[in-house]
């Protein structure tokens, strides 16, 4: 009985002591955790063939949850299933009118708002690789950019 009091009073005392020179210890060890499990979830996802996309991942969620909010932008909620719908009109229409195809380069040169996302999975929805591009880059830096990636469009917002 004595052991077992003298082991818990050790155990108590070394905590104490763990927490004053390793006061941030727990919160690293969480963190440590977290960024462990993280990778073995990307790991096994990168493993799958075919690999899981973002737009994979979102069509899920349009099946599962199509009336709730995606994004909130100026006071209105977006939902799922009107981002859908929208990327879906915009991916007919830049197939048609700008004869976009598979594997055609696309530059986006739009502010934070919904339609980048509607954009973004319109491509995507396609099999267009898009070129993001800095909003507020200008004159010589975005030449190269568009020189870079050369793209077959360039959408703009306003």
């Amino acid at each position: 009985m004595l052991a077992l009091l003298g082991l818990l009073l050790a155990l108590v005392l070394s905590g104490l002591l763990v927490r004053s020179w390793c006061p941030f210890l727990g919160d690293d060890v969480r963190v440590f955790y977290r960024a462990v499990r993280l990778a073995v979830l990307t790991w096994r996802y990168s493993r799958r063939q075919p690999p899981v996309t973002l737009l994979d991942v979102f069509l899920q969620r349009v099946q599962q949850q199509p009336d709730k909010a995606l994004v909130l932008f100026q006071g209105r909620p977006f939902t799922y299933s009107e981002l859908d719908r929208h990327s879906n009109q915009l991916a007919r229409v830049l197939q048609r009118r700008a004869t976009l195809q598979q594997g055609d380069c696309v530059a986006i040169l739009l502010s934070n708002q919904p339609l980048f996302i509607s954009v973004w999975l319109a491509l995507a929805k396609l099999g267009c690789p898009v070129s993001f591009l800095n909003f507020n880059i200008r004159a010589r830096s975005l030449l190269h950019c568009l020189q870079c990636c050369a793209p077959r469009l360039l959408i703009v917002g306003e």
